[in-house]
């Protein structure tokens, strides 16, 4: 693979992963009331990854080199930026919001059937992106690599087990444009980063 396209890969990756923390938050504010949508706040999102473009894609401030490591497999590794922060800001600080989100509704519904559908789908999102998160975000802020390739996977049960909480309990009326869509775009997220090694 040609370096530039290595390169480009890492960083588009982890500007696509950056959708995730913000659209999980979204969506925590959203559920289960589904009364918070605004599309203010679909504005404010799209604005802001739009402005993000530069820093991610054209510039060395987040990922400022990519290499392939080779071995039984091709893995890719890369060199973070002076700028690093900005990738973990837009990505953990709106994630961890939105577990928080979840939590503070589980405890304001404690004792109903809606909180305890809240409990399951707090329980499986956490858990489902816990492994995830640590082989694609912990892990690489200290240079190893060696389990990024199970990345993809853990997203992709991440994403399931949330899928399944929902259908399995009923947790969530699919009311709003809103939910739909956070909902896809953590899926194709998902199933982009199985192509990016």
């Amino acid at each position: 693979i040609p370096q530039n396209w290595v390169l480009f890969l890492s960083r588009f990756n982890h500007y696509i992963g950056s959708f995730a923390g913000p659209l999980f938050l979204y969506f925590a504010l959203v559920f289960p009331e589904e009364s918070f949508f605004r599309k203010s706040a679909i504005v404010w999102f799209v604005l802001a990854e739009v402005l993000l473009v530069y820093p991610f894609l054209a510039s060395d401030l987040i990922i400022r080199d990519a290499f392939v490591l080779h071995g039984e497999t091709l893995r890719l590794g890369w060199t973070f930026g002076n700028h690093a922060y900005i990738f973990y800001l837009v990505f953990l600080a709106p994630f961890c919001g939105g577990v928080g989100v979840l939590a503070y509704k589980y405890f304001l519904y404690r004792g109903s059937l809606t909180g305890q559908k809240i409990g399951y789908l707090l329980f499986a999102s956490t858990l489902g992106a816990l492994l995830g998160l640590t082989v694609n975000v912990v892990l690489p802020f200290f240079h190893l690599f060696t389990y990024s390739w199970l990345g993809p996977a853990f997203t992709i049960s991440w994403v399931a087990m949330t899928s399944y909480v929902i259908q399995k309990y009923d947790a969530l009326h699919l009311k709003t444009i809103a939910s739909i869509v956070a909902i896809l775009i953590l899926i194709i997220i998902s199933f982009i980063n199985i192509f990016l090694p």
